[in-house]
């Protein structure tokens, strides 16, 4: 069974996020949050036969295939956060990505793009950063949680992503009407049957 593997096999991760770069500006507007992304024998198959189905251009390169998901993965967080601000009422200033994907310095300026919003990037070994805040607030070496944050904020390196003026909320329209048409055609068809 293969996955992002498909995807990197010649490829390390900044190699790939480089040809990503180097990639057209992608034409491919996919919804990640459709069940079949969720366990694909093989994820890169199965991109290219939902462009297929949707009749959109298919995505051929490792550069194509990754521009097409880091994209769309950017404006599916950014639709996210508008989501988020419609039924909290709050609105969001900043993003806070932490982990592997903060390392990816693309997805992270496209993310700040399409959403509008600023996006700090790291720690990149969050899950253990945090772990261990935990404790030092539990033995009371940290008096609590906002000491243990300017903590981190002033032992690992945060970069920060500012959005860019661009016409995106066309982009985010542009994927809605599109992923909206697709599933409406798709509840027809299975109505029929």
């Amino acid at each position: 069974m293969s996955r992002i593997q498909d995807l990197t096999k010649d490829y390390n991760f900044v190699q790939m996020v480089d040809e990503a770069r180097k990639a057209p500006p992608c034409k491919q507007f996919i919804n990640f949050n459709d069940q079949r992304f969720f366990n694909p024998d093989n994820m890169v198959e199965e991109i290219q036969k939902y462009c297929r189905e949707t009749l959109q251009p298919v995505p051929q390169s490792t550069g194509e295939i990754a521009r097409c998901v880091f994209t769309n993965l950017a404006i599916l967080y950014s639709l996210s956060i508008d989501e988020i601000e419609s039924i909290s009422g709050r609105t969001i200033d900043s993003l806070y990505i932490v982990g592997g994907g903060s390392q990816n310095d693309f997805i992270n300026e496209m993310t700040a793009a399409v959403s509008g919003k600023t996006v700090f990037a790291g720690p990149s070994e969050a899950t253990a950063v945090g772990n261990i805040l935990i404790q030092l607030i539990a033995e009371k070496k940290l008096a609590n949680l906002q000491e243990g944050r300017n903590l981190v904020l002033n032992s690992f390196s945060i970069k920060r992503f500012d959005p860019r003026e661009s016409g995106n909320d066309v982009l985010k329209e542009q994927f809605k009407q599109a992923v909206f048409s697709w599933i409406c055609t798709e509840y027809r068809l299975h109505k029929k049957n």
